[in-house]
């Protein structure tokens, strides 16, 4: 889970220029102390707070530091799953079904939008859910699981889609994989 840098603009965009006819006004260190200013107000630290460098350091070591990211607790964050089971693939083949019949937009585009959701970006980037989503159509438990769904939306067409699928994921996901 890597964070997005952290984009600078405007005067903390701009390096500090030592060379050529206009001195540095201030001197370089002037100009450096400028420059932390702007960087407290471009994190939104106080500037008159008794802890803003304490604070600028801690931001700035978010921003750039792989060490300060925050990541889920008792398990890697690095790859995928090693294993995907047929919950997995119905999860996945239900989640494209739903945003295909919601926006309309085709399934490799389904994948592309899931991708960038934070629970579907820990199982893969989008390269890796379409291959997914191929091999949940080929996963016997995971059609079998689809093809349920289908028949129970088919028996109650005037159900609003969203409060069918709230019912049927109600039932599905509150059981584990395997069973």
């Amino acid at each position: 889970m890597s964070q997005k840098p952290t984009t600078y603009t405007g005067e903390l965009f701009e390096p500090i220029r030592v060379d050529g006819p206009n001195p540095v006004p201030g001197g370089i260190r002037g100009a450096q102390d400028r420059k932390l200013l702007l960087l407290l107000e471009h994190f939104g630290i106080d500037q008159t707070s008794e802890d803003r460098w304490k604070e600028l350091a801690r931001a700035l070591a978010v921003a750039h530091v792989p060490g300060f990211e925050l990541g889920p607790y008792g398990r890697s964050i690095n790859g995928r799953p090693k294993v995907w089971h047929s919950k997995s693939y119905f999860q996945l083949w239900f989640a494209v079904w739903w945003m295909c019949k919601k926006s309309g937009v085709s399934e490799s585009e389904a994948c592309r939008l899931l991708s960038r959701q934070p629970i579907w970006r820990e199982r893969g980037s989008e390269s890796v859910l379409r291959r997914r989503l191929v091999d949940a159509k080929n996963c016997n438990r995971a059609r079998a699981e689809m093809e349920t769904f289908w028949e129970y939306s088919e028996r109650e067409p005037e159900k609003d889609l969203g409060a069918m699928m709230a019912d049927y994921l109600a039932f599905t996901f509150m059981t584990p994989p395997g069973e």
